[in-house]
């Protein structure tokens, strides 16, 4: 690693995007959760994904239900 960078020609703030909604993260599930949801998306013929999010979602109205 060097002592000193130049950063003096950089532009900050250029890959920041103020209103961005549609954020995609990389997810890491266990092998044995990740089998589980392909089963069940194979299945119904959709994807992984879709399963996932309806089923996180799921599980925020919960939370909300019970915090309220």
């Amino acid at each position: 690693m060097k002592k000193h960078y130049d950063f003096s020609k950089g532009k900050k703030g250029i890959f920041f995007i103020k209103d961005k909604k549609d954020i995609h993260l990389p997810i890491y599930l266990d092998n044995d959760i990740e089998e589980y949801f392909s089963k069940i998306a194979f299945s119904k013929g959709k994807d992984i994904n879709s399963i996932i999010n309806k089923v996180l979602k799921k599980e925020v109205e919960l939370q909300k239900e019970l915090s309220a």
